[in-house]
């Protein structure tokens, strides 16, 4: 599988990114710590490493954070359904 960037917009809004800094804000919640973002500008799309720095979103980050939420909410909801029986 091709690793391609996601989410390449405007050259003219990414050179102003690229002045100014991009402005990133929460485009999907994976799990609790786990965040894809997006460029409000120039919808440049980025998502956390292990190490807490941003990284660019590939396809196959894609793939992997859909895993992970998919994991994440089963077992989210599977403690929910248990903790109401005590």
């Amino acid at each position: 599988m091709k690793k391609r960037p996601i989410g390449q917009g405007s050259k003219i809004k990414g050179a102003l990114c690229a002045v100014l800094g991009h402005e990133y804000k929460v485009s999907r919640e994976i799990t609790d710590h786990i965040k894809e973002y997006t460029c409000m500008h120039c919808q440049k799309q980025v998502c956390a490493d292990v190490n807490g720095q941003l990284t660019q979103l590939t396809s196959e980050k894609i793939e992997i954070n859909n895993t992970l939420r998919a994991i994440h909410f089963k077992r989210k909801s599977r403690r929910q359904s248990s903790a109401e029986f005590y």
